[in-house]
């Protein structure tokens, strides 16, 4: 679909919408349960490949995209504080409840 606003907006990518489902259709990319695969990338994959992004409680990513996805403050989950979010030896908010 074109969208006028869009068009005079002058876009360089497609919008995109987030929509809280139970259903997964076909044509849907998902990162893999439990990999650091960042959101937003997965929402610009949406907006220039014509393609779904799928997102659940397990597969959303890193702490700020299960915040930013609704997903509740991921940031307090243990699984999350205790992965490495960078090479070495560095926690990801290791020291928070």
């Amino acid at each position: 679909m074109k969208s006028i606003l869009c068009k005079k907006l002058d876009f360089k990518l497609n919008p995109v919408a987030i929509f809280f489902t139970d259903k997964k259709t076909e044509k849907t990319i998902q990162a893999p349960k439990g990999a650091r695969v960042c959101a937003a990338s997965m929402l610009v994959a949406a907006a220039t490949k014509d393609v779904i992004s799928t997102f659940d409680e397990e597969t959303y990513g890193c702490a700020g995209g299960g915040v930013g996805l609704c997903f509740g403050n991921a940031f307090k989950k243990k699984d999350i504080l205790q992965k490495p979010c960078f090479p070495g030896e560095m926690r990801f908010c290791s020291n928070r409840e």
